[in-house]
């Protein structure tokens, strides 16, 4: 790094002397020079930077000692040396006095001579502005001090003395000067719960030099304990042992104490939901138990095994079974959107062929289209892949959107439950109806919790509105999303997507759905989670992971035998793990071997963590790219 040379100016009225200094100085200054002490005034008036200023006693019109005094007024920072050939004593003591000189030479002076006197100026420059600059951070330093609502302290731990601030004093009640310059008064001050956690932290920064940031709380002279910031920092010595710290408190009771009442708002909040999310799953257990009565009864009396029954007998049964039947779904409604809206309805995403998927729910949902004697047919599309869902989630919205489209289509009409492959890979559910079509107001709302579209009047399309939005959050579960096309007067077509079996499609979907939530996650852990120990293996390793896994993570079975990969949203990768160890061991303390080797448990858990990777922040490209090389 080239180093700047100090800039200096020469003023003498002899051209001859001017230039003779400046071949013996250039190489050590950068030298400017003036004739006459006009001539230098409008340098430094130009200039404004000069280091040391050089002039000769005896120069016409204006003296040496006229120029260095306005040179003085123009640019106190300069350092002023005097020369002349007048050795009169009352000469030098009147330039001195009047210009502030800093060094006074006659003439002839030696080269050598005259450059030891002006480093010494560059020196005394340097401190001038050193100085300056000190007094410029101290006022700062002071201003800051004043304006902040922090109260500064400074302790000089060699002589165990300390330094309040007024500011600092002021916070805990006191007129300034009134805590003297004791560390010790400090520490009483410390609340007593709080005071083990302070020193722990004070002593820490000390010997181990941790940061020193806590919150605790301080007695005030007339408000009792109040909550504070503490911060500080020390300086430690060769032997890095502290010489001196400084820091400030500054008052965050207000906040602290909002804090703390929102934290309570908040748990008796989760406490209310708790218990509303408790009342459903008791109401629809309490439910399900008459309802399976009245339902096996009803079945009996149709069987006619109590004796024989009349036409109009078995159509008041039928009655009696459809509408237990509509009560039984009304009941899963409410449940399912229960455990939905607490984010406690787990998802067991695995393959499976399109034809099982229609297989689980054929019996049903012909059942029900007989009974208004509509026609169910199904047409899977040659060559549609097997897809990665949770096989009894996938049937529900099926039947949910079967069951609607029954609702309002006219006897004798046909439903279509199709299949295909779309161009984008995913695969393509479809329910269409020749009902009377939705307009474009029902289409805005569809799929809003509790809407009720179309003729509700109709008795058989009484519900709760739950249906269609609980679908929608089942297929969103499956790393899908639905859709509806529908014109007034010319039917519907209700469908959603599902993955194939790709595991780049998958991750693809699967980001896709977390990029929907009102809160993107900032980041994902990828885990790898082997056992040992487990007769089913990789099953059994991908089972537990399923049970102990939100709706939000994802579980993929590996190349290797006995272990999943996890793909969860996550900032503390640590606490994920040993959450999911915790689950294993109490699961496994629960039972007795015999009962954990038949339903598969592990009974040795490793968990890895591959990678914690940004999200909410990176292309869509880049996490998918990311997450397939990891799976």
């Amino acid at each position: 790094m080239q180093t700047v040379s100090p800039k200096i100016l020469l003023v003498d009225d002899e051209p001859n002397v001017l230039q003779a200094i400046r071949r013996q100085l250039y190489k050590y200054f950068d030298i400017d020079t003036a004739t006459s002490g006009q001539e230098g005034l409008k340098k430094i008036r130009d200039h404004d930077c000069y280091a040391v200023i050089v002039a000769d006693m005896q120069m016409p019109g204006m003296d040496g000692i006229q120029f260095l005094l306005a040179a003085k007024e123009m640019f106190p920072k300069s350092v002023r040396i005097m020369l002349t050939g007048n050795a009169d004593q009352r000469t030098a003591i009147e330039a001195i006095n009047k210009g502030s000189i800093f060094r006074f030479l006659t003439k002839p002076c030696s080269s050598e001579d005259l450059k030891q006197a002006i480093d010494a100026g560059v020196e005394q420059h340097r401190y001038i502005l050193a100085e300056q600059s000190l007094q410029i951070s101290e006022e700062r330093y002071s201003l800051a001090v004043e304006g902040s609502s922090d109260g500064v302290w400074d302790w000089d731990i060699l002589s165990d003395t300390a330094y309040y601030s007024p500011r600092f004093e002021h916070l805990l009640g006191f007129e300034s000067g009134q805590m003297g310059q004791d560390f010790e008064t400090w520490k009483q001050r410390i609340h007593p719960e709080d005071r083990d956690a302070v020193l722990d932290s004070l002593h820490n920064h000390l010997n181990c030099q941790t940061p020193y940031d806590i919150e605790c709380r301080l007695s005030t002279k007339e408000q009792g304990h109040r909550w504070f910031r503490c911060r500080g920092q020390a300086i430690w010595d060769k032997n890095e042992n502290a010489t001196r710290m400084a820091g400030s408190i500054q008052d965050i009771h207000d906040r602290v104490v909002a804090q703390n009442s929102l934290k309570e708002s908040n748990s008796q909040l989760q406490e209310m939901t708790d218990t509303a999310h408790r009342f459903v799953d008791n109401v629809a257990h309490e439910f399900r138990t008459p309802l399976m009565v009245i339902g096996e009864f009803s079945s009996l009396l149709v069987d006619q095994v109590a004796g024989p029954i009349s036409e109009e007998q078995l159509e008041y049964l039928s009655c009696i079974s459809d509408a237990t039947q509509d009560l039984a779904t009304l009941v899963d409604d409410f449940l399912d959107s229960s455990k939905l809206k607490s984010g406690t309805l787990r998802v067991d995403r695995r393959p499976h062929h399109v034809k099982d998927i229609f297989d689980s729910v054929r019996a049903i949902i012909t059942s029900k289209a007989a009974a208004s004697n509509i026609t169910i047919t199904e047409r899977i599309v040659p060559g549609t892949p097997g897809v990665f869902v949770d096989l009894e989630k996938t049937g529900r919205v099926i039947t949910n959107l079967v069951v609607n489209a029954i609702k309002f289509s006219p006897k004798g009409s046909e439903i279509t439950l199709s299949a295909e492959s779309r161009p984008d890979g995913m695969v393509r559910i479809g329910v269409a109806d020749q009902g009377p079509g939705l307009s474009e107001e029902d289409l805005q709302t569809i799929f809003d919790r509790f809407a009720q579209v179309g003729d509700t009047q109709k008795a058989s399309a009484k519900g709760f509105g739950l249906g269609l939005n609980i679908s929608k959050e089942l297929v969103w579960l499956n790393l899908g999303s639905m859709g509806v096309e529908s014109e007034l007067g010319k039917g519907s077509m209700f469908s959603f997507t599902l993955s194939p079996m790709d595991k780049q499609r998958i991750v693809e979907a699967y980001t896709e759905r977390l990029l929907e939530m009102k809160a993107v996650p900032e980041q994902l852990g990828v885990f790898r989670v082997s056992a040992s120990g487990c007769e089913e293996g990789v099953g059994g390793v991908r089972d537990f992971m399923i049970s102990v896994s939100r709706p939000t993570d994802l579980v993929l079975g590996t190349d290797a035998d006995e272990s999943v990969i996890l793909i969860a949203p996550t900032s503390e990768p640590d606490q994920l793990m040993e959450a999911i160890q915790q689950a294993h061991a109490k699961r496994a303390k629960k039972g007795k071997m015999v009962r954990r080797q038949r339903e598969g448990l592990p009974s040795d858990l490793a968990i890895e963590c591959l990678d914690l990777c940004q999200f909410a922040t990176e292309p869509h490209d880049s996490r998918v790219l990311a997450l397939c090389n990891l799976v």
